[in-house]
């Protein structure tokens, strides 16, 4: 697997790799075990700046309102389906 350009900070995060958004934009994809009994989260990071990365809580992914957020964030979509291809996004 490649290595990450971007410097991420949480060093409980699991690298799924990175993700070419269809504007030609570059993500890399991770995934963060639970913490403090809150459901795990995929992560988007897309540059060093702390507003450059996104993350939902698998829960809230899950929830009725998880489709429509899906579909609104590709590399969400696909750091959640990388999760769960390797078994870390658990029910």
């Amino acid at each position: 697997m490649e290595t990450p350009l971007y410097k991420h900070h949480c060093k409980a995060c699991i690298y799924l790799g990175s993700f070419v958004q269809e504007q030609g934009i570059y993500h890399e994809l991770y995934f963060c075990p639970a913490r403090n009994r809150v459901a795990g989260q995929v992560v988007s990071r897309w540059g060093n700046d702390p507003w450059t990365t996104i993350g939902f809580h698998l829960s809230t992914l899950r929830s009725e309102r998880g489709p429509k957020l899906l579909d609104g964030w590709t590399p969400i979509r696909e750091a959640f389906r990388r999760a769960e291809a390797v078994g870390l996004a658990r029910q």
